[in-house]
């Protein structure tokens, strides 16, 4: 069942405790998902995180899940922008939201805040006049969640 009381609150980047706090939650998020990621780094951010916007769910005042939200003029900007070589068969209408970075603590899935998450995130990038929005994902379920939506693999 969905947990409603939790809405995604938009954050402001440069809150650098908070932020680093969203990388501690990515690091123990992912390594479910990439078993040496916590071997890799304590916190995960990135030259992209001081730009971009970026919502919260917070549970008691802790980071309970996250995403990122960047607008890029540019396919070339987006963040891992390797992934997308040769994906598009013509340029992508400018400008280009990247959603990414998204971060649901292991004790906090299946409550729907993926897809709030998701909601905010989409929302925004149409009200900044995106031409496009794109996302890349290494889970399977993630790819059929936003098939759902109407992206297009």
């Amino acid at each position: 069942m969905p947990d409603y009381p939790y809405q995604p609150v938009e954050i402001d980047p440069q809150d650098r405790v908070l932020l680093e706090k969203i990388g501690w939650l990515r690091v123990l998020a992912w390594s479910t998902y990439v078993p040496d990621a916590r071997a890799r780094t304590p916190c995960l951010l990135d030259e992209h995180d001081g730009g971009a916007r970026h919502w919260c769910v917070l549970h008691e005042g802790e980071p309970g899940a996250a995403a990122r939200m960047s607008v890029h003029a540019s396919l070339a900007e987006v963040p891992e922008p390797a992934v997308y070589l040769g994906v598009f068969a013509a340029p992508l209408p400018p400008p280009i939201a990247s959603i990414n970075r998204l971060t649901i603590h292991p004790g906090f899935r299946g409550r729907g805040w993926t897809e709030r998450l998701d909601d905010v995130r989409l929302s925004a990038a149409e009200g900044a006049g995106c031409g496009c929005v794109v996302v890349a994902t290494p889970v399977p379920r993630r790819v059929e969640q936003l098939e759902t939506r109407g992206f297009r693999v």
